[in-house]
């Protein structure tokens, strides 16, 4: 066995290789290239079809306009960064700022996602199961200006929690370096430069707000959104079914059921959202319990193994999140393809309209 290694042997040792395989890389930058593209063009129609078309405008769409800017972020500062990493896993040539910021604000999207997420889940509660008690505090209107100023506030509110949330384990992160101590540097600490690595620190700290951050922005959010989903379920069938069985005039029936339908229209979105949000964080949240919780000197060649593949499988799905929400609002929302074809309309006869004046100018 060689044992006067040079420095980049004795990191392939140590680190493995300071790439991955092509025939992986390949593929993860078609995926990651696709995921890009379609998540800024998805996200961006998005936002300008709630910012720009007045009947899109109601408090739950700004949750869903929130969405769409916490995805935007991901995908512009946290998906190249990532892709890079595929291609170089060290030396990580960016610094501590970088670094940070990278890991602080991916952290700041996912819990501002969550947030939101349980904001317009709590909003819908109040308005199907206690509407009563809370008509004064939410409503679906597209001209509610009161509920979408009481909207903005409160996505204020869950961006200022966010950045005091995700602090404590954004700080656990930071740039390793390997030293080296053997008969190659005669046997004197040597720091190796070309060894940093942007990653968590191996402390039993970082471990438990991993946990910590797991339970409070995974785990609880999910046991309370499926609880309060499952109880507007209850009501809303328990509605259909009373005015199935009432003798009311046929005209308030029909009206009744025109709102039923728009709640259950609206509903369905929800839902979608919160179920694809959840099974695409599921395998990111499993690998972060996976590594806070398995001490180093468990972990065998087949939990190696099997960090590996969840870690390219939870990176997709993770960006995945970001591309497929826009894709639901279109498959569920008649409202909301009508709004983007308005703005492409208008767009398109903008710019006729614009080449016609150039032309005749000319």
């Amino acid at each position: 066995m060689k044992t006067n290694l040079s420095d980049s042997e004795y990191l392939n040792q140590k680190m493995g290789p300071p790439r991955d395989n092509l025939f992986l890389l390949i593929p993860l930058n078609i995926i990651y290239s696709i995921i890009f593209v379609l998540g800024i063009l998805g996200n961006t129609a998005t936002c300008l079809v709630i910012s720009r078309v007045k009947f899109m405008q109601s408090p739950t769409n700004f949750y869903l306009l929130n969405l769409s800017v916490t995805d935007l972020l991901i995908l512009i500062i946290i998906l190249p960064q990532d892709l890079y990493q595929f291609w170089v896993h060290y030396p990580y040539p960016f610094g501590h700022t970088i670094c940070f910021l990278k890991s602080y604000i991916g952290e700041i999207c996912v819990c501002t996602s969550v947030l939101t997420v349980i904001a317009f889940t709590v909003e819908r509660y109040c308005a199907i199961c206690q509407p009563h008690r809370c008509s004064q505090a939410v409503s679906g209107s597209p001209n509610d200006v009161q509920g979408i100023k009481r909207t903005f506030k409160i996505i204020i509110l869950l961006w200022l929690i966010s950045f005091i949330v995700t602090l404590p384990l954004s700080l656990q992160i930071d740039i390793d370096i390997l030293t080296r101590n053997d008969s190659t540097t005669n046997y004197k600490t040597t720091i190796l430069p070309t060894s940093a690595q942007c990653t968590f620190y191996d402390s039993v700290s970082a471990k438990y707000l991993s946990i910590l951050s797991t339970i409070l922005l995974f785990v609880l959010p999910l046991a309370v959104i499926i609880i309060m989903y499952t109880m507007i379920g209850i009501v809303i069938r328990k509605s259909m079914l009373q005015r199935r069985h009432s003798h009311s005039i046929e005209h308030f029936y029909d009206v009744n059921n025109q709102t039923v339908r728009a709640r259950k229209a609206i509903l369905k979105i929800l839902i979608a959202v919160v179920i694809v949000f959840f099974v695409c964080f599921l395998p990111h949240n499993s690998l972060r319990l996976m590594v806070a919780m398995i001490p180093n000197d468990k972990w065998t060649p087949r939990l190696y193994q099997l960090h590996n593949i969840m870690f390219y499988v939870s990176g997709i799905l993770f960006f995945l999140n970001s591309v497929i929400n826009p894709i639901l609002y279109n498959v569920f929302s008649l409202k909301f393809r009508k709004a983007l074809q308005k703005i492409i309309i208008s767009k398109v006869f903008k710019d006729s309209r614009r080449m016609r004046y150039q032309s005749h100018n000319f």
